[in-house]
This record gives structure tokens, C-alpha cells and sequence, in this order.
């Protein structure tokens, strides 16, 4: 029995020096020129959405536009209400919080998923993306972070029970950044880096916990409110019965176009969105057309898509 505790003690020991993946931060010194802050700006705002989980939000209206004034601050939380098996709360990402932080232990959150000491960040943060971001977009991400308004803002420790602890030290992993688009970019791939930034995948591929279960982005994946209702999110792959298959690049852009400007609110039934609309509406026509290019090469599934159920409360007033 000694000879047995002795070697899981060992192992034990082995796993936690080994995990998780922390390379040394780059020696990175980000110059924050307007434009590279302005990119920097249209990724976290619009594509990756950072500020829809590290701003406050209005859940008064239409998908939770971010409150002027708030960006960056964190505080939001995110814990069994939305099925998750932990309790977190979003950073405060604003030069308040990180001013003492090199641009090199920016960049290595980012796109490794480790804070300044090394430990996992919670993968509620979709840093298994940011990977991909490409070198020129990490930079310009640090650069808005650096521009941001400083807001004294303290955000309590995520609250993980084991042995999910132990599972979390798996998650960070090597930065594998990808091409940076450019004009010469065909439509189907700058909307692939796209995707995957905009963490597209992740809401519209099924899972059960963190088990993936369904094809990629065939939808029915269950998002809880707040308030006890549940979307599923629709099938974007081309199937010409329950996914885009009939859906014209026009009218793609169009239902994001539509979600540009002051968000509506909500009704008296509570129905909302997960969806951050009000963000990827930022998004330009150009991007959001290579987007749905993209999609239009995936295989179509056919999947059929309750997308909503009202919350227990309005279901027992009707």
C-alpha cells in the first residue's frame, strides 16, 4: 500500500509540475500606434467580443449590449445559472488592473491561457481560439487593452472544486497562430480566422457538459438565461431544410445589420438572446460576407432546431 500511495504521489507530483503549459512571456514591446489600436478595438469588440464578458452589460435589452462607460472592468459572472460546473467572474482587463503586466504576459494570456504566475485561466475565456490569432492581431489586441480607460474594478477568484482543478491544467496549450488576412486572402479562409476567433463553433456545435456531441455547427446547443429560458442555437451549415442552405450572402449580412445601433427592449415574455448581436453586428459587411462563405463550405447536417423555451415563469402564465 506505501509503494502504491508513493507512486500516485509521484504522479501526482509529475502532472502538477507539468501542467500547465506556461512558455516564458515574449520579450514583446507593442508600439500602440492609433491604427494598431483601432484593429485592436474591431477584434476584441466585435469579433472575439471581449467586452461582452469583461464589460457590464444591459440585460434590460435585446442580447446584453455592453454599458457605455464599463468597458473592461470585469466582474461578470458565470456559474451554474448558465450550466457551468464552477464559479468565475470575468477579469478586470483595464491598465487598472493590468498596468504592472509586459506586453509579452498579455499576449501569452491571450493566446496560451496562463496569468502573470503561470496558472490556468479559466476556459470560460476562449483562448483555445485567440491561439490562432495571428501575430499582428495579437499586438493590436495588447495595444487597445494598453488604450483602455483604467477602472478600479477588484474581481473575486474563481471558485473550482476538484477534480476539475486538475482537469483545467490541461487546457492551456501552445500558441499556433495562423495567417493574418490580407487582400490577397481568399474569401473561404480570411472567414475560417474569422470563425474561429468569433468562437462560432463553440455555441453552435451540441455538447453535453464539455463533451462536443453534435457536428460542428449544426446548432442545438442549449444556452440558460437568467431567467430560466433556454435557446439552442440554430444550424449554420448549408443544409438546404434546417441549416443556410437558402439563405443568400445579402440576407446573412443583413440579419447582423439589422442589430447595429440601440439594441431594442426586452418584452414582457423576457425573451432575449445569448447571442452578443449588438458586438458581430460591429463587424463589417466585407467580413461578415467571408464568414458566410466559409460557412458555405462546410458539410450540410440536417438537424432540426427547437430554438426556444420560455422560462418556467411565462409558461405558467399563458
Amino acid at each position: 500500500m506505501g509503494v502504491v500511495v508513493g507512486l500516485a504521489g509521484a504522479a501526482l507530483a509529475g502532472f502538477l509540475g507539468a501542467t500547465p503549459y506556461a512558455p516564458p512571456p515574449a520579450d514583446l514591446h507593442v508600439a500602440r500606434t492609433a491604427e494598431q489600436i483601432e484593429r485592436g478595438r474591431y477584434i476584441a469588440e466585435h469579433v472575439a467580443h471581449c467586452t461582452t464578458c469583461h464589460s457590464d452589460v444591459d440585460r434590460t435589452r435585446f442580447s446584453g449590449p455592453v454599458v457605455p462607460g464599463t468597458i473592461g472592468r470585469g466582474g461578470q459572472a458565470f456559474g451554474a445559472a448558465e450550466g457551468l460546473p464552477f464559479d468565475a467572474w470575468s477579469a478586470n482587463i483595464t491598465p487598472a488592473a493590468l498596468g504592472d503586466w509586459t506586453d509579452g504576459e498579455l499576449a501569452r494570456a491571450l493566446t496560451v491561457g496562463v496569468d502573470r504566475e503561470g496558472d490556468a485561466l479559466i476556459p470560460i475565456m476562449r483562448y483555445e481560439n485567440y491561439r490562432h490569432l495571428c501575430g499582428e492581431d495579437v499586438e493590436a489586441v495588447v495595444a487597445w487593452m494598453r488604450s483602455l480607460e483604467p477602472i478600479e474594478n477588484d474581481v473575486a477568484e474563481p471558485r473550482v472544486d476538484f477534480p476539475l482543478t486538475l482537469l483545467l491544467r490541461t487546457v492551456p496549450d501552445a500558441a499556433e497562430p495562423w495567417a493574418c488576412p490580407d487582400a490577397s486572402t481568399p474569401r473561404e479562409e480570411r472567414g475560417r480566422y474569422l470563425t474561429r476567433i468569433a468562437g462560432c463553433a463553440d455555441c453552435h456545435t451540441r455538447r453535453e457538459g464539455i463533451e462536443v456531441v453534435g457536428e460542428p455547427f449544426a446548432g442545438g446547443n442549449e444556452m440558460r438565461m437568467p431567467n430560466g429560458a433556454i435557446h439552442r442555437t440554430a444550424n449554420l451549415t448549408p443544409d438546404r431544410e434546417t441549416g443556410i442552405g437558402l439563405w443568400t450572402e445579402e440576407g446573412f449580412v443583413n440579419r447582423f445589420r439589422a442589430h447595429r445601433g440601440e439594441q431594442p427592449i426586452v418584452g414582457e415574455d423576457g425573451r432575449s438572446s445569448p447571442m452578443p448581436w449588438s458586438a458581430y453586428a460591429g463587424m463589417s459587411d466585407d467580413d461578415l460576407a467571408a464568414i458566410y462563405a466559409f460557412l458555405r463550405t462546410q458539410e450540410p447536417v440536417r438537424n432540426v432546431v427547437e430554438q426556444y423555451t420560455p422560462p418556467p415563469a411565462h409558461v405558467a402564465t399563458r
